[in-house]
């Protein structure tokens, strides 16, 4: 059981935690899975359990990982193929292929640390810009967020769990909203950072559909907006709903 004064110093070290495996990512390139750093930008999702770093806390054997949880997504919607989840030192990493390069894994730790990394955040459009669709991003996020959450739940892990979201080699990419007359825009406003760790969250409970998690998620979702040169993401509704919740566009891209 977490007490509620040791939350703030149990979240400075998940986000310690975070920031590290940012640097290792980009300079040390110590990922399990080679992934090209500068093929479109790195999407980094890190879902956490408060106490993952704690002595003592609960810990997940590499069987359970395996035989609780299905094989795990990247926040990519483009891989075509999986390699089989399989044991490692951490725990259990499951790797993930779109024809025949490597595009993104999942890491599930033994502490309960999952960590979703994906390639080709952006493409370069006809106008030669590099693009990332903020209803892509949004949806790749939220997808791999529920479904590491699940996992956690199936395998015994409890919350609060803390959810850092990061893009690397982001810098000089244009955010290209939903609504098309915004799309031509003129006078693009082009991410002005390689390197943007989001706004973060604390879910202290398990949250079981994409809306609920989308709203964890507004303060990191406005952040990328703008970064993007927007006032806030354009994929709420005025009465606050997610809007890409509706018609199933969750999982749409998988």
């Amino acid at each position: 059981m977490i007490h509620p004064e040791e939350i703030p110093e149990l979240f400075k070290r998940l986000q310690a935690f975070h920031e590290d495996r940012l640097d290792d990512l980009i300079v040390g390139n110590q990922m399990p899975f080679a992934l090209p750093i500068d093929a479109g930008g790195l999407l980094v999702v890190h879902v956490m359990p408060l106490d993952a770093l704690s002595f003592g806390s609960f810990r997940a054997r590499a069987i359970d990982l395996l035989e609780n949880a299905p094989p795990l997504m990247p926040p990519i919607s483009n891989c075509t193929q999986s390699h089989a989840a399989k044991p490692n030192f951490e725990g259990v990493l499951t790797c993930y292929m779109s024809g025949d390069k490597n595009s993104g894994y999942v890491q599930a730790s033994r502490n309960g640390i999952m960590e979703g990394v994906a390639i080709e955040v952006a493409f370069r459009d006809n106008r030669n810009y590099l693009i990332t669709h903020s209803c892509n991003l949004e949806i790749r996020i939220v997808e791999t967020v529920l479904a590491c959450s699940e996992n956690l739940e199936r395998v015994g892990f409890h919350p609060p769990f803390a959810i850092f979201t990061a893009i690397l080699n982001a810098k000089d990419v244009v955010l290209d909203p939903p609504s098309m007359d915004m799309i031509f825009r003129s006078d693009p406003t082009p991410f002005e950072r390689d390197r943007m760790s989001f706004t973060p969250a604390i879910a202290y409970k398990f949250l079981n559909d994409p809306e609920a998690w989308a709203q964890l998620l507004r303060p990191t979702f406005d952040q990328i907006a703008n970064a993007g040169g927007f006032r806030a993401s354009q994929n709420f509704a005025r009465d606050g709903t997610w809007k890409l919740t509706a018609g199933g566009r969750v999982g749409a891209g998988r």
